[in-house]
């Protein structure tokens, strides 16, 4: 078998070279959102609704392989005892996200839906994904549901709230936020003003009032607003209407809207 000449040995060694560097970089770019994401899902206290981008599967995932491995942590889990199974499908689905997440490309949009409530490091966490456009979390799940206002009330923890809503000015793209249950009141908002570049705000089941409407009209980048389920009145809504009419407001039902 001949040898390969020099200039072509310096050229495979080259090529291998640069596939190993390949390797290195892809393993540390994949380590780097794996650890990103398991903060955002440690932060919060069970999320069934965790999506990162608006595709559930990465377009560079084959089908059949998100539904395999979807599968076998589904079969992973079953127990006849329903709350062991809770557990771990809940553990299999944490899991899911995690792996499904290295292929998902930058991360624009972020849902965190359905929680029964987060801790002061969702958002330091949130910040890991500089590239972000949207964020919705949304507690409901450890709520209480009073028949006499027929509304959730959840467990706040204002020190998490407050770390969660300072921290999204660092989010430069940020044009899009949701928030959702009585954890929003009109102090909430307040923050929420120090986006710069808001585009898009919907609040549901929130405790905002009239107090929010001056801060939510110097919001200059702000172009919808969604206030379903507020305490807001239909004249602060009114109000609003005529301060931004630029904006395209939602009041739902409660409101007329």
């Amino acid at each position: 078998m001949k040898r390969l000449s020099s200039p072509i040995r310096l050229m495979v060694r080259a090529m291998e070279g640069a596939l190993l560097l390949l390797l290195v970089v892809l393993a540390f770019l994949g380590s780097l959102r794996w650890a990103a994401v398991s903060a955002v899902q440690q932060a919060v206290v069970r999320s069934y609704g965790l999506t990162l981008n608006e595709d559930r599967i990465p377009r560079i995932v084959p089908q059949f392989v998100a539904d395999g491995l979807g599968a076998a942590l589904e079969w992973r889990a079953r127990n006849p005892d329903e709350d062991e199974w809770r557990r771990r499908s809940y553990q299999n689905r944490t899991f899911e996200d995690r792996v499904l997440s290295l292929f998902r490309g930058p991360i624009r949009s972020i849902s965190v839906y359905d929680v029964e409530g987060f801790d002061v490091t969702l958002g330091p966490a949130i910040t890991r994904f500089p590239q972000l456009e949207a964020l919705e979390v949304y507690q409901e799940a450890g709520g209480i549901w009073d028949e006499a206002t027929q509304r959730t009330t959840g467990a706040k923890d204002p020190a998490a709230v407050k770390a969660l809503l300072t921290a999204l000015p660092e989010l430069k793209y940020l044009k899009s936020v949701t928030l959702g249950n009585d954890w929003i009141g009109d102090e909430e908002v307040e923050l929420l003003a120090a986006l710069p570049n808001i585009e898009k705000l919907e609040f549901c089941s929130t405790l905002i009032t009239q107090r929010s409407v001056a801060v939510l009209a110097r919001m200059p980048k702000l172009r919808e607003l969604d206030l379903r389920e507020t305490n807001l009145t239909p004249e602060g809504f009114s109000e609003l209407r005529r301060l931004r009419p630029d904006i395209l407001l939602n009041g739902g039902s409660s409101l007329g809207q």
